[in-house]
């Protein structure tokens, strides 16, 4: 997840899912993802503000989905991912989680993939934005 850029990366190792009808929300507001928002073993769902920017910056890329109304706040926010009914993952940066930044190009990555402790120990911070690249672009 990148801030700065505008986009947030769903992955998942185990199987497949149709996202369709979840939503992410942040500081800014919620957005709801389209019917169907297809996410598979290997291939992440990458949500974008600006996909002609994205683009720009990183090449075409499969699995792209825009959405105007995303809006992160490089230096305070939190983004939470929710299925219809229920709350299924969430990272905070800034003063909500003291410490953690996004300006300057940084962005948080869960590492390793699939750990989940349901705390801000399952997220790394990196210098470099890498969507798409398996194990947060190392």
């Amino acid at each position: 997840m990148d801030a700065a850029e505008g986009y947030v990366e769903i992955s998942s190792f185990a199987k497949a899912y149709d996202l369709g009808g979840w939503s992410l929300t942040t500081g800014a507001g919620k957005v709801t993802l389209p019917t169907p928002t297809r996410l598979g073993p290997g291939l992440p769902v990458i949500l974008v503000k600006d996909a002609a920017a994205y683009q720009e910056r990183f090449g075409p890329t499969e699995g792209l989905i825009e959405l105007p109304a995303l809006v992160l706040n490089p230096d305070r926010d939190q983004v939470v991912l929710q299925d219809r009914f229920t709350p299924v993952d969430r990272v905070a940066w800034g003063g909500a989680q003291p410490g953690w930044t996004l300006s300057g190009k940084r962005t948080l990555c869960r590492d390793p993939a699939g750990r989940d402790t349901s705390s801000y120990l399952d997220w790394t911070l990196r210098s470099a934005p890498s969507p798409g690249a398996p194990g947060c672009g190392r």
